[in-house]
């Protein structure tokens, strides 16, 4: 669910038709080309979404799709 969740909100921000278009192994700003406004209303959505918290210094990490998938389900 996390990472079906996570795919359909990157997916609905780079403007794809499918979430399947979205793969667990893209970087944020080279393959998808997303400025840090654009990651962070990422990041809110998913914080909504699953009620937690990702602190700043934590998403400063999130180079790829896969490193917020795997933060994302071991927070909730």
């Amino acid at each position: 669910m996390v990472k079906t969740f996570i795919k359909e909100i990157v997916a609905d921000h780079v403007g794809y038709e499918e979430a399947e278009e979205v793969t667990s192994e893209l970087s944020f700003t080279d393959d998808l080309k997303l400025d840090e406004d654009a990651v962070m209303n990422i990041i809110s959505s998913i914080e909504d979404e699953f009620g937690i918290e990702i602190p700043e210094e934590d998403i400063e990490t999130f180079e790829f799709i896969h490193d917020l998938e795997s933060y994302v389900e071991q927070a909730v």
